[in-house]
C-alpha cells in the first residue's frame, strides 16, 4: 500500500477541496454548521460565531490569535457564551472580556493589528498562538 505525506496530499488543490467537501458533508449530516469562506475568513468565522451565539452556546476552534481577539472585542452583546478552543485549553471569551478594563477592550483591536501579536514576548499572556500584552494605561 503506497501512503501519501500530509502535506503532498493537502498540496494538491483538487484533494484539498475533496476532503473539505466530505468534511462539510458529514459535518452538515451531523447538524454541525459549517461556513466556507473565500475571503477574510477570520472575519467570516467571527461574525459566524457571534450570529450563533444569538441562539445558543458556539465552539469555535482556533489557534489564530486574531479569531480571539475579534472574538472578544466584538462579544458585549451576545445572548450565550463563546468559547474558544485550542491545542492549550478551551477559554470563555465573556470572562476574559469582562476582565479587561473598558480602556483596554477600546484598544485591543488596534493592538493586534498594530502588534505583532503572534510573536513570542516575555510577560505576555498566552493563549494558543495569540500573544496578547495587557498593561493598565
Amino acid at each position: 500500500m503506497h501512503l501519501t505525506p500530509k502535506a503532498e496530499f493537502l498540496g494538491n488543490t483538487y484533494n484539498n477541496s475533496e476532503l473539505l467537501r466530505l468534511l462539510s458533508s458529514t459535518f452538515r449530516r451531523h447538524q454541525i454548521i459549517v461556513e466556507q469562506c473565500d475571503n477574510d475568513t477570520d472575519s467570516s468565522i467571527v461574525d459566524a460565531a457571534l450570529t450563533a451565539a444569538d441562539d445558543d452556546a458556539v465552539g469555535v476552534r482556533a489557534e489564530d490569535a486574531d479569531v480571539f481577539i475579534m472574538l472578544v472585542h466584538h462579544s458585549s452583546d451576545i445572548n450565550h457564551p463563546v468559547f474558544v478552543t485550542t491545542s492549550k485549553g478551551s477559554y470563555n471569551v465573556e470572562k476574559i472580556r469582562d476582565a479587561l478594563t473598558e480602556r483596554q477592550r477600546r484598544y485591543l483591536l488596534f493592538s493586534n493589528a498594530f502588534t505583532d501579536c503572534d510573536g513570542k514576548r516575555e510577560n505576555d499572556y498566552s493563549i494558543g498562538s495569540a500573544q496578547v500584552k495587557l498593561t493598565n494605561m
